[in-house]
């Protein structure tokens, strides 16, 4: 597993001596806003590429793309943020690739439909959202 030992330097926080491959943290199609800076971690399992920058009321925000992957190099998730909250598509995966979630936030709330599938491929959860508050809907069997 993945020990607690984070190093931080500058904008970059790697782990130290737990065999995190490289090419996790050279992830080329992750663009902050020009007023945000790119962080790269490792948290339990996976690394995780995200964009800060000052909010303005002069605290930190999370402000562009997040990005987790398993450290096989799989993608786990990926999301935008602005202003400090999710705002735009949300997807995860699953550690076989298959994709695992999707759905839509607006200004931090889930919004529209959200959908979920089993590590088979086999749509498992039907949701509508709005504001934040999800109904369930029927799935169709294939």
């Amino acid at each position: 597993g993945i020990g607690s030992s984070l190093c931080v330097v500058g904008a970059w926080v790697t782990a130290i001596g737990v065999g995190v491959p490289a090419a996790l943290f050279s992830e080329p199609h992750i663009a902050c806003p020009p007023t945000s800076r790119l962080y790269r971690a490792v948290e339990g399992e996976r690394a995780i590429a995200w964009c800060e920058g000052l909010a303005f009321n002069g605290e930190v925000e999370n402000n562009g793309p997040r990005v987790t992957w398993y450290l096989s190099g799989q993608v786990a998730s990926q999301e935008i943020f602005r202003l400090g909250h999710p705002h735009g598509p949300y997807r995860a995966w699953h550690r076989n690739g298959a994709l695992a979630i999707q759905g839509r936030y607006e200004r931090g709330e889930r919004e529209g439909e959200w959908l979920r599938w089993g590590d088979d491929g086999h749509l498992i959860a039907r949701e509508r959202c709005h504001r934040g508050r999800c109904r369930a809907l029927p799935v169709e069997s294939d």
